[in-house]
């Protein structure tokens, strides 16, 4: 049997049986448990308090205890932290992890010290019926579910580009009701993908208003991150009033050359909804290009219905000059300076392109490059299949300003990265550790402190994780160790299937995921359930 001090035993009986609120599925006290003791580090405690040097004791899924000359229990493990940072595990406000089960590991977010990734389904379908999914899943990672309103919307209407009937509005409310009564932490949606961008501000209310009787927040990838941002940021405000519920911003960004800048009006706008009693936060991933599909170079109505139907409408001389003209104001928007700011991800029925650019595919088949010879060639290239690409669009001074706003946390937007032939984004790799190496050791826009708030307690907050996201006695331990001075993502846009580096260790719910820098067969994540609590968050 393992000896623990007094102290530690009585913290653990204490936390196990407090009637704390769990945030996690079938939790139950630990006694006598798995005992870790990690001495010497440099603790950064994720509140955005100054670091301190101290010792924390992990026994069994909790943290034990915290303290100054530790002493190492019999059969204790020990970690010598000496020289390195210790801090909650990091928490990715959203991810694409719904085929989580393909790779239960999560290397990619892991190697990053994500231990807890929120998964807002923007585009993604819902594994349905989720508690049957989640019920036997095991992961490395923590994950929270939303309930996405794309697939809601596609389940009961399709790709229709029309209004739900009454019935149909009822059994999208029914589907969100059983979202949430099966666990999630709220209403997620892409507004400006198919089918929800044929989707009305009402019609977002009314669903919303499912999730708010369930204390959920609204998650969204905005309707418009360009031209009519600051129109997007209005319409969630009014979703939130209508709706009372809190009002989340995935990837904050000002999209397309003609809007750098923007930044600024929007944050100004954002103080403006705060202060009218609507609660808004944002996230942002540290990168001046964003991936996504083809659709966005198109007008929406042109793919309703779904490819047969696009193809159809390519085919008539009078919509599709229509569908042209349109797509020369919208490239502007979403594109860079050059039409080497595309770079494809991989082009259906075409080989040899993941990783090159729409530039290279027209030089490549002596193409003008001119507007309308391009939009011709879009037309033709997504008519053999809506392709992915990064859009390298925006502007370092707007994602700086945005890093510093005081309500901003951060996300990955990333993938799990399972297939090596595709060509992710790198911030699918990197995007928690080039906060750290860039925007805080590199450039000084973000104290240590202030960026793993903003990854950790902050995000633990938004999402109602109260035992979370702090370095804390009782709390679960989730917790990264890793070198300040070293941390780094080494992916890039050319050659994005590299690892981060700089994570030691890496400990969620207690157990080891990565131990002196490699991986651990270990899959101690748990599926997050949020409940509802006298109209405000909880887990359990």
């Amino acid at each position: 049997m393992i000896k623990l001090p007094v102290i530690a035993l009585y913290l653990i009986l204490i936390v196990g049986l407090s009637g704390c609120q769990k945030d996690h599925q079938d939790a139950q006290p630990q006694f006598l448990a798995t005992s870790l003791l990690i001495q010497n580090a440099s603790i950064v405690d994720g509140t955005g308090a100054a670091s301190f040097q101290g010792d924390i004791r992990v026994v069994g899924e909790r943290i034990a205890d915290i303290g100054n000359a530790l002493k190492l229990a019999e059969g204790e493990q020990l970690i010598d932290a000496s020289g390195l940072v210790i801090a909650p595990g990091f928490i990715d406000m959203h991810a694409h992890v719904s085929n989580i089960h393909e790779s239960p590991q999560a290397e990619n977010f892991i190697r990053q010290g994500i231990t807890t990734i929120a998964n807002s389904l923007h585009s993604h379908d819902l594994p349905w019926p989720l508690d049957e999914y989640t019920a036997n899943l095991k992961m490395a990672p923590n994950i929270a579910y939303f309930a996405g309103f794309n697939w809601t919307r596609k389940t009961v209407l399709g790709l229709d580009n029309r209004s739900p009937t009454d019935a149909e509005m009822q059994e999208m409310k029914n589907l969100v009701r059983q979202a949430m009564e099966q666990g999630a932490f709220g209403l997620s949606s892409g507004m400006e993908y198919v089918p929800a961008v044929y989707a009305s501000t009402a019609e977002i209310v009314e669903l919303a208003k499912v999730a708010a009787q369930w204390g959920g927040i609204y998650v969204t990838h905005m309707r418009d991150e360009g031209p009519n941002l600051l129109k997007s940021i209005g319409d969630n405000a009014e979703i939130g009033k209508q709706a009372k519920l809190p009002v989340h911003i995935n990837h904050i960004k000002t999209t397309g050359v003609s809007n750098h800048g923007k930044s600024a009006d929007a944050l100004a706008l954002i103080d403006t909804v705060r202060a009218s009693g609507v609660d808004m936060t944002l996230d942002i991933y540290p990168y001046a290009a964003f991936m996504t599909y083809s659709d966005l170079l198109f007008p929406a109505w042109s793919l309703a219905g779904g490819q047969q139907e696009f193809e159809a409408r390519i085919n008539d001389p009078v919509q599709r000059q229509m569908i042209a003209e349109q797509m020369k104001i919208i490239f502007p928007q979403q594109a860079g300076a050059s039409f080497d700011s595309i770079q494809f991800g991989k082009l259906p029925r075409l080989e040899g392109y993941a990783g090159r650019t729409l530039g290279d595919y027209l030089r490549d088949n002596a193409i003008s490059e001119t507007m309308d010879a391009v939009v011709e060639s879009l037309i033709d290239l997504q008519s053999q299949g809506r392709f992915t690409a990064i859009y390298h669009s925006m502007d370092e001074a707007d994602i700086e300003r945005f890093l510093l706003y005081p309500h901003t946390m951060i996300n990955s937007d990333g993938d799990l990265a399972i297939n090596q032939d595709k060509h992710y984004h790198p911030r699918t790799y990197g995007s928690f550790p080039r906060v750290l190496s860039t925007y805080v050791r590199s450039r000084g826009v973000l104290s240590l402190e202030q960026a793993i708030y903003k990854m950790t307690g902050q995000s633990a907050q938004r999402l109602g994780l109260h035992e979370r996201g702090v370095v804390r006695i009782g709390n679960y331990a989730d917790l990264v160790i890793f070198d300040d001075k070293t941390i780094t993502d080494n992916a890039t846009f050319l050659e994005p299937h590299q690892y981060s580096t700089g994570v030691k260790h890496l400990l969620i719910n207690g157990q080891l995921a990565i131990q002196d820098g490699q991986l651990t067969t270990a899959l101690p994540g748990q599926v997050l359930k949020h409940r509802h609590i006298k109209g405000h968050f909880g887990v359990n």
